[in-house]
């Protein structure tokens, strides 16, 4: 979980302090990111790189409101590279993404 880095009390900060709350929004996005996960592997195996777009700059933007800062950095970096039709870092990625998907649980 070293690779994931949250920063809890960012997150605990952006939801007023309440713990449920916190949950709440773990549990949401737990669902978004593998929501995303999956249509990111989808369309790279279409060589989709619009939809790879799409989904990365979600991921970014979530993950950025929860306090994943290295997730939505590299979710930054994948969204360029699929603008420019090109995917060289997703897969390293996705790989990081179910690492999370998997850690979410125990986060919380």
């Amino acid at each position: 979980m070293d690779d994931i880095n949250w920063d809890r009390d960012f997150a605990l900060e952006q939801a007023g302090g309440d713990e449920d709350l916190l949950k709440e929004l773990l549990t949401l996005f737990t669902g978004t990111l593998r929501t995303n996960r999956i249509k990111m592997e989808e369309a790279l195996a279409d060589c989709d790189f619009s939809q790879v777009a799409r989904a990365a700059h979600s991921i970014k933007g979530s993950a950025s409101s929860l306090g994943f800062a290295q997730i939505a950095e590299i979710a930054n970096a994948v969204e360029g590279e699929a603008r420019l039709d090109a995917a060289a870092g997703a897969p390293e990625f996705l790989a990081r993404l179910r690492r999370l998907e998997d850690a979410l649980p125990d986060l919380a």
